[in-house]
């Protein structure tokens, strides 16, 4: 890694020096523009008309500078005074040349521009012209803009009046010896990589805790195996997995494009696609759209919002070769979807009512808050996941569903719950 030291002295000198030419022009113009003593006005006998003793030969035409002779200026690069923060000890770092690399290569959050490369300079850190320019003419210049350097950690620019004031980098520390950790194919970069999510189970489409060390991929806090999906710049999703004996390496494959079609799309209301990595949206009175997929087993489902409720299409399987056509018709339900207007929390013993919709066909049966539901239509609740349980209680409007309730002594109780669209606010 280059190291870089310091070398203010000669940008001081220019400075200086600029600040010197520009008295110097300054007091030029002052003089140039005292105006000359006023002269004598001869008698107005003395006078003697000069008419026609001027010369006819026209005046030599000075040559004149074009804009094209003109040099292009180059718009002045930005220099923000460098804070450092350890994260481990949440200090500042005193001298920043000493853990920081000689450049910095930041990926802004949201990427209103390519990632920026930064050269540090002792306790300064210095835009290349034209991003500082880009970056000028941001709406949101006056204010923060957050980034990242993959190597290093995160980063702050603090803009005022177009103006950097302050740049402070998080330095993270190295991870723990045991961490999982997943190597990145040359051809991509980790400055590219957008967002780490789960790709299936009961975190899907959920984060992943991820960080970059050393040219890898850092996995926190994961189960012992999974599989997830890296959402990359310009390019589809790329699935991985990763098991007690280590990850996939990260690395681009083949795409197929394919063409869905919904069946049964709601009149004047959106439609999402969501599946193999990617959520495609489509506006009211669309019913089809074109996407990449990555070319790897993978399933697709559509969905519509029914009120507070979403009504889900069957899964849709894909096996997709590289650069195929592939095209798929999803079929949402026709019915409207309804449910218990009940707010919940699952656990190992079933599912407790954590708040009920006034006017809803759960409070009409008389559940309240506090109460534990152990099976619906026959099926046990205990151990099941968020989505499980909101599975079994949703359905079409007007289906009953038959629940079961236990009190604190262990009293159980049935009752029906006739499904209706959801609407309100919780309690």
């Amino acid at each position: 890694m280059a190291w870089r030291t310091p070398a203010s002295s000669a940008r001081t000198r220019r400075l200086a020096l600029l600040a010197v030419l520009t008295a110097a022009v300054g007091l030029f113009f002052v003089v140039e523009q005292a105006p000359p003593p006023p002269k004598p006005t001869p008698p107005p006998a003395e006078r003697v008309s000069t008419s026609t003793s001027r010369s006819t030969t026209p005046r030599r035409s000075l040559p004149t500078r074009t804009e094209a002779d003109l040099p292009e200026v180059a718009p002045p690069a930005v220099s923000c005074p460098l804070a450092v923060i350890d994260a481990d000890t949440n200090t500042l770092v005193d001298d920043p040349a000493d853990i920081l690399p000689a450049t910095l290569t930041v990926a802004l959050t949201p990427p209103v521009v390519p990632p920026v490369t930064l050269q540090v300079n002792d306790q300064q850190a210095t835009f290349p012209a034209e991003t500082a320019k880009r970056l000028q003419q941001l709406p949101f210049r006056d204010g923060t803009i957050y980034g990242e350097d993959p190597e290093v950690g995160l980063v702050a620019f603090t803009f005022a009046s177009g103006q950097c004031t302050r740049l402070q980098v998080l330095v993270v520390g190295p991870p723990d010896p045991d961490a999982l950790r997943c190597d990145i194919d040359p051809e991509l970069s980790l400055v590219d990589f957008r967002r780490v999510v789960y790709a299936s189970g009961a975190r899907a489409g959920r984060a992943i805790s991820v960080r970059p060390w050393q040219g890898t991929m850092v996995l926190e806090d994961v189960p012992e195996a999974g599989d997830g999906w890296v959402q990359v710049v310009d390019h589809p999703p790329i699935p991985f997995s990763w098991d007690a004996d280590g990850c996939d390496t990260i690395a681009p494959i083949g795409t197929a494009t394919v063409t869905a079609t919904i069946t049964n799309p709601p009149d004047g209301a959106p439609t999402w696609i969501r599946g193999c990595g990617v959520t495609q949206y489509l506006p009211p009175g669309t019913d089809s759209v074109s996407f990449e997929v990555p070319a790897v087993p993978c399933a697709l489902e559509a969905w519509r919002t029914d009120g507070m409720l979403r009504a889900l299409s069957p899964l849709v399987t894909l096996d997709p070769a590289p650069n195929s056509q592939e095209s798929v018709e999803i079929t949402l339900p026709e019915e409207q979807m309804a449910g218990l207007g009940i707010q919940f929390q699952t656990g190992d013993a079933g599912v407790t009512v954590a708040g009920v919709w006034p006017d809803s066909p759960a409070w009409h049966a008389g559940l309240r808050t506090g109460d534990r539901i152990v099976s619906v239509d026959g099926e046990s609740v205990a151990g099941l996941q968020d989505s499980d349980f909101i599975v079994l209680g949703t359905g079409p409007v007007g289906t009953l569903a038959v629940l079961v309730l236990e009190d604190g002594d262990g009293q159980r109780e049935t009752i029906e719950v006739e499904r209706a669209p959801l609407t309100g606010r919780l309690n």
